[in-house]
């Protein structure tokens, strides 16, 4: 495999490594091609594999730099995941264990034994979405183009509730953005002096932690200081944020 070929495979895409010996592996791929962290940092100087665990993902974005996060937040932003040093040897057994990729390979009767249900939807099956002003409203899956373009932007759910729980997180992050927007000021990226904070979920304690960024990730929400990002927890909502951007007691 040459550089091409990689990029091609890997580029934008989540790739899955769901043991650490498979994270070190692919890391070290990228870096014998060139491809190094955000930060700037090596490839193969940490793999960050105990922070999500069997759910980690990597990503080279569009400037070839590496970034991580766990398969559920690359689901919820409609990004393609592919299993590394999976797609030929993976087992029924393994198969068994990793919902994405069952979604995609199983048919929906046997996904529906299971207890799972298959991504997408068939013809005239029913599905929930959310209208422009925040009412849950649910159709038949008819093809068209109106259902979709809600499938494709993470508007169509199988159930009522999955759809409510969707409008309350959308909620939460309007909330968190306006608190933001109307007390931060201008932020200067290129000013490491300035805070640049953002709310994050500590496994360890259970509870809502603060962290300081020198690079811009992909959707965060910023606060200029720590007072002012545990001032906006505060205000939406604690539990309100556990459950809904974090999905924890769900």
């Amino acid at each position: 495999m040459n550089k091409k070929e990689f990029l091609d495979k890997y580029k934008c895409k989540a790739v899955h490594c769901p043991t650490e010996e498979l994270a070190n592996e692919f890391l070290k791929l990228a870096y014998d091609f060139g491809i190094n962290w955000m930060s700037g940092d090596k490839a193969t100087e940490f793999n960050s594999w105990y922070m999500h665990k069997q759910k980690t993902c990597y990503i080279i974005g569009i400037d070839n730099k590496l970034t991580f996060s766990d398969v559920d937040y690359f689901k919820s932003e409609n990004i393609e995941i592919i299993e590394f040093g999976k797609e030929k040897t993976m087992k029924y057994k393994d198969l068994l264990k990793n919902k994405a990729l069952l979604e995609k390979e199983v048919p929906a009767e046997i996904l529906k034994m299971l207890g799972l249900k298959k991504k997408g939807f068939e013809y005239g099956e029913r599905y929930c979405f959310i209208d422009t002003i925040g009412n849950i409203r649910c159709e038949n899956w008819d093809n068209y183009e109106i259902d979709i373009y809600r499938l494709k932007h993470n508007n169509a759910f199988h159930t009522e509730e999955e759809a409510e729980f969707e409008f309350e997180k959308q909620e939460v992050l309007a909330e968190l953005r306006q608190f933001a927007e109307e007390n931060n000021g201008e932020i200067e990226w290129k000013n490491d002096r300035q805070g640049r904070w953002y709310i994050k979920f500590f496994l360890g304690s259970g509870g809502i932690c603060f962290d300081f960024d020198s690079y811009k990730r992909t959707n965060e929400i910023y606060f200029t200081s720590e007072e002012l990002a545990q001032q906006a927890v505060a205000k939406v909502g604690e539990e309100r944020l556990k459950k809904y951007l974090f999905g924890v007691g769900v």
